[in-house]
């Protein structure tokens, strides 16, 4: 029994740092992929959750949660993960929308794919797009700053130290993220879009003009081979268009999680002066 008591405090530790781990990984960009084994994901968590501890355990005294506190700080970890993963994933998204609108304006709406991380029917251009967009994230070794703020989560809130809700002012930083998200689609897909408009007006004017012109058949064409320059311009650019980015939503990450470590140890210094105010005699 007082081996069990002794390793429950590191063994509770160690679980809030896989519980995190997983969840990140879950939904990081690149290690989030369909395509990646979800045994590469628990070796991973794992191996993580492992140097973690390794690193940030030593010489720190190690507490022992309740049954109760030990759920909600683990519900917490993940919903932390989870929150992470998503602002970052959140750039690669966007390449994704942007290419559902210019494929639209295309004339390719019809044409979809299986998109094999969602297994969601996708724009066509909007898969190549995610596509180009994740070879440039694995070019510029963006995965390497994604497992970097893991880590670096794990200094600014420590396992167990965060207590989220609903309704607070970190999740406003989400809503932001997500807000970058669609505008950043809108401007990536903005410029071919309104040079398609414009082939559209040439189009309708040479169809009052000629009008023996079959402008249906030529305009899809047009329109077609336009857009596919006007999208070879654009890869050339992705590398440019994803960098600053990823990098704001990476201190979007970190101001959410300093919002909620803060809040979490205002919480923690009025539950203090409670209890020492409820110690104290009364006269």
């Amino acid at each position: 029994m007082a081996i069990w008591e002794l390793a429950q405090g590191p063994l509770q530790l160690w679980l809030l740092f896989a519980l995190r781990a997983i969840a990140f990984l879950l939904t990081a960009p690149i290690f989030s992929a369909r395509f990646v084994p979800q045994q590469f994901r628990i070796y991973l968590a794992f191996l993580m959750a492992v140097i973690a501890y390794s690193a940030w355990a030593p010489g720190k005294s190690i507490a022992i949660l309740q049954p109760g506190d030990f759920i909600l700080a683990g519900i917490n970890e993940i919903l932390t993960g989870l929150v992470l993963g998503t602002i970052l994933s959140l750039v690669l998204l966007a390449f994704q929308f942007a290419g559902s609108l210019a494929g639209y304006q295309m004339g390719l709406s019809i044409v979809n794919v299986l998109d094999p991380q969602s297994q969601q029917q996708v724009s066509i251009v909007g898969d190549f797009l995610f596509a180009c967009a994740t070879l440039a994230f694995l070019e510029l070794n963006l995965h390497f700053d994604v497992l970097r703020l893991w880590q670096r989560s794990l200094e600014l809130a420590p396992p167990g130290g965060l207590v989220l809700e609903a309704g607070t002012a970190e999740y406003a930083l989400v809503l932001e993220s997500i807000t970058s998200l669609l505008m950043l689609g809108l401007q990536i897909s903005m410029p071919l879009v309104l040079f398609l408009l414009l082939v559209d007006a040439a189009l309708g004017i040479l169809a009052r003009v000629v009008p023996q012109l079959n402008i249906f058949v030529l305009g899809t064409s047009a329109k077609g081979a336009i857009g596919l320059i006007l999208l070879s311009l654009l890869v050339l650019e992705v590398d440019a268009l994803l960098l600053q980015p990823h990098n704001d939503d990476g201190r979007r990450a970190v101001s959410f999680l300093r919002e909620a470590a803060g809040r979490s140890e205002d919480e923690r210094a009025e539950e203090s002066a409670a209890s020492s105010a409820a110690d104290l005699p009364q006269p």
